[in-house]
């Protein structure tokens, strides 16, 4: 019935190639679409049982608002529909070659210019075009090839297809003087790792790795294993993990990094990392092995007193699962600003071979993830020990001693833990904007079928 099937977590997500003939050649195209579309929600949805009866669709409406219709708001926000399902396979693919600028940008606007959107760079991608050109962190770029972000173009303003690019910037929130940096796109390949260090304070050894993605698994084990390497030759006593920017990748790379810092005995006994829960008609068809995932044999093996991730909004599904399936292993705490939320996993699914299709593509919530003790349902975000909440308009560099979270985070090392607040001096002047369309290159994805 299934030709492949990849889990991917956003998203977790399973790639899914034609599951049901839908081969009717009767009715409007519009008809045809939403039939296929409803045919696979009714199968791989979560919540199948909330989709509206027949009796209250409209079959001939536009496939998008046809999708909506079907969707369970009051908790799905995550599931969406395109008319180009290729895009679906490359977002699910997330092979290492890439060819954007390699600059990281979180968008924001201040309050004394509403209708102007900036973005602020948050990491450069190593080996990227923006790395060469000498893009820097807590860069405020005004324009791109002139043109001035808005409200209703910021987006695909920053992310256009145009190759040189030209960023017109300030270097911080108080530099007056603009400033222009052009970039030459080439292919590079990513790595997952923003910034690997170690810290001796106190007479201790302390590592910190900081990961931008859980990459492919191959493109995940060489790079990481280079960081992993130089923090075991330090031999470290404590270890700090930095995911604020990482929205996910990888579910084998996520266990795998969970395995190589939990203990060796968690790694003997074969404990649960965490298992997936899909709806009851799915659910009979995937075994107990596919949906639960457990910590694997690596090359390493650290003895880790204490445990920190570092959080952040943009921290999102298989960063969140790897500190809930760590937590019932670890001593462990988490510094910076709530999660996204996200323990759902969706799936892009397409039918290249059926026509009648018209190229759409969706990628619904299929199922959630639990750690072993049955912690679940944060949809609100997993709430951090010491709350820290990062200021965009003043960034520090990454791995310096100024930037306020990793501070927090080498100060909790060598004192009592405490839960505090730190405001960020600006969260009254400016708003940190959204991106308007589901995250992209993001995920939890596991390359071996489920299905033969």
């Amino acid at each position: 019935m299934l030709n492949k099937v990849i889990v991917y977590i956003f998203t977790l997500t399973i790639l899914i190639t034609g599951c049901k003939d839908n081969s009717d050649n009767s009715g409007s195209e519009n008809y045809k679409v939403n039939s296929w579309v409803k045919a696979e929600m009714d199968y791989w949805y979560y919540w199948n049982s909330k989709i509206p009866n027949a009796a209250f669709l409209n079959y001939e409406s536009a496939p998008e608002s046809f999708f909506q219709s079907l969707l369970y708001h009051e908790i799905d926000k995550w599931s969406y529909i395109t008319n180009d399902y290729t895009e679906l396979i490359a977002e699910s693919a997330q092979k290492s070659a890439s060819t954007p600028s390699g600059a990281i940008v979180r968008f924001i606007k201040f309050s004394n210019t509403p209708n102007q959107i900036f973005a602020v760079v948050l990491y450069i991608q190593k080996g990227s075009a923006a790395e060469l050109a000498g893009v820097k962190r807590g860069m405020i770029i005004e324009k791109i090839n002139g043109k001035t972000m808005n409200n209703e173009n910021y987006y695909s303003t920053f992310y256009n297809n145009e190759n040189p690019v030209t960023y017109t910037y300030t270097e911080s929130i108080s530099d007056i003087r603009s400033k222009t940096i052009t970039i030459n796109k080439t292919i590079f390949t990513e790595s997952p790792i923003i910034l690997d260090s170690v810290y001796s304070i106190g007479g201790k050894n302390i590592g910190y790795i900081h990961i931008g993605s859980y990459s492919y698994i191959d493109n995940f084990k060489q790079f990481v294993s280079e960081s992993l390497n130089k923090l075991s030759s330090a031999n470290i006593s404590d270890l700090i993990i930095d995911l604020r920017y990482n929205g996910g990748g990888y579910l084998n790379s996520a266990q795998w990094l969970s395995s190589a810092v939990v203990s060796q005995a968690n790694v003997n006994q074969k404990n649960l990392l965490v298992k997936l829960d899909y709806n009851s008609i799915v659910s009979p068809s995937i075994s107990d092995t596919e949906k639960e995932k457990r910590f694997v044999n690596t090359d390493y093996n650290f003895s880790i007193n204490k445990l920190i991730f570092i959080t952040g909004e943009l921290t999102a599904s298989a960063s969140e699962l790897t500190i809930i399936g760590l937590k019932p292993y670890t001593n462990s705490i988490t510094i910076g600003d709530y999660t996204a939320g996200k323990c759902f996993g969706s799936i892009p699914i397409y039918d290249e071979n059926n026509p009648s299709t018209k190229n759409y593509g969706i990628q619904p919530i299929v199922f959630k993830y639990t750690n072993s003790t049955g912690f679940t349902d944060f949809i609100n975000g997993l709430t951090p020990d010491i709350l820290i909440k990062e200021d965009y308009a003043n960034l520090y560099p990454l791995g310096s001693m100024s930037d306020p979270l990793l501070s927090a985070a080498l100060n909790s090392l060598t004192t009592t833990t405490k839960k505090v607040i730190i405001s960020n001096l600006l969260s009254n002047n400016i708003t940190i904007l959204p991106s308007p369309i589901p995250l992209k290159n993001t995920g939890l994805i596991n390359e071996k079928p489920l299905f033969e």
